[in-house]
Parts: structure tokens; C-alpha cells; sequence
């Protein structure tokens, strides 16, 4: 009689809790800012290539000006009447980690205090291979599943905008790129508008004929004095985010570029604080004597599950299992989640278990990030 020893297909084999870390720091050793994630997506290839599964690139590099498009992998279902699911991660981080060095204390990852640590979202990342080799190693996936790796996602939502209508099969689609702890769910996000704003005066030397000149600088500076800004209310954010112009000192500026945002998880609210701060730059360009060209577009949908969608209840059953309390929030962070919602994919995003991202005191319990595997792993098994 021949004793196996293997696992055989559909035999629940679980995460190896060192190998997901090992390759966790793996992740992070490697820079790949926005537009630069190459090298990542390069060690991505390589890990599906060794499991035998085969990765699509698509063309998002030439339509964003980066060195790399999205990546997708698709692993075939034992029961294709299962819903299929698309879990999804962004290759880049918004700082350089380039000279990353990790520091371990107690369990928990820290960088040295030189750089970011860059768990935002090489933690989602090491998660997704992770759980696709112990699939691998029980003979498939249970669900007919997707992994998608976005690029850009920090400075703009780029690589997800890029994304061809129709390339994702996937009918729900779960974001691993939330801080705090796991069993944190976003099931509402906002509604974005990006403002671009042309603050028009009269160019006059500074020194000898300022009476002449219509200042940019100062019509801009009164009108966003006069603005509401930061926190509107317990569903709205808005912001100036940048402002360019002049040519020199002893010019008198006459034009002013100023880019801002307003978020919202209601339309209306978002339409009101827009409105308003279009309003504020029009009555100061009239009182000096300027011009104003506001220019507004949606940046990205909104979203909003109720807790007894079908979305959600996926994601607290497997939460139930590992014993971790589910948590509902609604958030004003946009997301990748937004766009994909917004391509007619229903989209929720989930936590990590990272804390401080886009900071130098960036950390990720090693717990956690266990925890946040153990999490995709149950949900693709109980989806099957």
C-alpha cells in the first residue's frame, strides 16, 4: 500500500505565516514609486510564472506616461457556477524606499525612520501571492477568481482609470488597501470633483507702476481666504492643493494656476461646496478687477453598500470564522475601489492592517498582516 503525502485537490492546506511575511519584506526592498513599478511588477511576473500562471499586462503605461501597465491573473474555478471574485492590490507607493531598511520590534515592521515603509499596499500585494500559491498547492481555486495589480494609485487612481471596460470578468471586487486593523470594511466612499482655476489680473512693474496692475496672486489669496475648506461637514472635504504663477519679484502677476478637490459622499453636498468656492473666486476677480476661469470635472464615483449587501456579508462570514469583528466604515479616502465601482463592478475596500501610510512612522504588525491573509483565503473558500 502507497501512502500520500501530498495535498490533493480541493484538501484545505491554510497560509504559510513565514512565507507571507518573507515575501512581504521581499516587496518592500523594492522601489517603485507612481509611474515607476517596474521592478515590482517585474518580481509579481516572476512569482505567478514559477506557480504556472499566466499574466496579462495591459496598455496603461502608454496611456499614463509610466514604465508599466496593470497586471491581471486569472485562475480557473472548480465550481464555475460560484460568483467570480477580483481581489486587487496597486504596485506603487507614494514615497521613494529605495535604501529601505526594516526594523522589527516586538512583531511589528517598522522602516528605520529614513523612509516609508511602503506596507501601503505591498502588504495587500504579498497578501494576493500568498493565497494564490496555497491555492496553487491545493490543486485551484475553489471560485473562478482574478487578481489584479494596479499601477499609479497614489497620486491620481491612473492605472484603475486606464483599465479597459470589460478586461475584468469579475462580477465583486475586493481592495486590499485600508489601514487600521483587519476586519475593517470601507462600504462608502466619496464622490470627487477636481477643480482647476485660471485667476486672470494685469501684469505692471511692482516698482514703478504698481497702480496699473491687477494681481493674480492677491485674487486668488482673497478668494480662497474667503472659502470654507478642510472639513464642510461629516460628509465633505475640500481643498486647495496647489498654486503656480508669476514670472518675478518686481512683476506684477497676472496669471495664477490653482488646482483644488472637493469630496463628498452625497452629490449634492458636493455640488453646493463647489459651487461656492467658484463663487468665491468670481467675486474676487470683480473686486480687483480680474477674471476667473473655473473649470471643474468628476474625478471618481462614489459609492455606498448597505451592511446587508451581498458584497459584504462574503467578507463577515469569513470574518466570523477567524473570529475578528467586522467594522463598517465610511470614509472620505478614495480608492481604486472608486473607479472599478464605477465601471459597473461592485467594489468594497478592506484593511490591511497597516497603520500611518504615507509616513516615516509607517508600521505593520506582522499579526495583522497574517490576519489580513487568513482573510482573503477564507473568502475565496467560502465563495466556492
Amino acid at each position: 500500500m502507497k501512502l500520500f503525502c501530498g495535498t490533493l485537490p480541493g484538501m484545505k492546506k491554510g497560509m504559510d505565516k513565514n512565507r507571507l511575511c518573507r515575501t512581504f519584506l521581499d516587496l518592500v526592498a523594492i522601489d517603485g514609486v507612481t509611474f515607476a513599478e517596474q521592478a515590482v511588477a517585474e518580481f509579481v511576473k516572476k512569482y505567478f510564472s514559477d506557480l504556472g500562471l499566466t499574466v496579462e499586462e495591459d496598455d496603461a503605461a502608454e496611456a499614463i506616461g509610466g514604465d508599466c501597465g496593470n497586471l491581471l491573473v486569472r485562475m480557473e474555478g472548480e465550481n464555475p457556477a460560484a460568483q467570480p471574485l477580483i481581489i486587487a492590490s496597486h504596485l506603487d507607493t507614494v514615497l521613494p524606499t529605495e535604501k529601505l531598511k526594516v526594523v522589527e520590534k516586538d512583531g511589528v515592521y517598522y522602516s528605520d525612520g529614513t523612509t516609508i515603509l511602503g506596507a501601503d499596499d505591498r502588504a495587500g500585494v504579498a497578501v494576493m501571492l500568498e493565497c494564490a500559491r496555497v491555492l496553487v498547492e491545493e490543486g485551484g481555486s475553489p471560485v473562478p477568481l482574478e487578481l489584479l495589480f494596479t499601477v499609479a494609485e497614489e497620486k491620481g487612481l491612473f492605472g484603475a482609470k486606464a483599465l479597459r471596460k470589460g478586461w475584468l470578468k469579475g462580477e465583486v471586487l475586493y481592495v486590499l488597501d485600508s489601514d487600521g486593523p483587519v476586519g475593517r470594511v470601507v462600504n462608502g466612499a466619496p464622490y470627487g470633483v477636481k477643480l482647476a482655476i485660471t485667476v486672470k489680473g494685469k501684469s505692471a512693474h511692482a516698482g514703478i507702476d504698481p497702480e496699473s496692475g491687477v494681481s493674480a496672486v492677491v485674487i486668488a489669496s482673497r478668494a480662497i481666504a474667503n472659502m470654507k475648506l478642510g472639513r464642510i461637514d461629516e460628509l465633505t472635504t475640500a481643498n486647495i492643493g496647489t498654486i503656480s504663477g508669476g514670472q518675478a519679484q518686481n512683476i506684477i502677476p497676472e496669471l495664477v494656476e490653482v488646482v483644488g478637490e472637493v469630496r463628498s459622499i452625497e452629490e449634492d453636498r458636493l455640488r453646493r461646496q463647489a459651487a461656492h468656492m467658484k463663487e468665491a473666486f468670481k467675486s474676487a476677480a470683480a473686486e480687483a478687477g480680474g477674471e476667473v476661469v473655473f473649470y471643474s470635472h468628476q474625478d471618481y464615483s462614489g459609492y455606498y453598500f448597505p451592511e446587508d449587501s451581498p458584497a459584504i456579508e462574503l467578507v463577515r462570514r469569513a470574518l466570523d470564522r477567524l473570529g475578528i469583528e467586522t467594522v463598517m466604515e465610511t470614509s472620505c479616502g478614495a480608492s481604486d475601489a472608486n473607479i472599478t465601482t464605477g465601471l459597473g463592478i461592485p467594489s468594497l475596500v478592506l484593511s490591511v492592517g497597516y497603520l500611518k501610510p504615507h509616513t516615516k512612522e509607517e508600521s505593520l504588525d506582522r499579526k495583522e498582516l497574517i490576519k489580513a491573509g487568513e482573510l482573503v483565503y477564507e473568502m475565496v473558500r467560502i465563495a466556492g
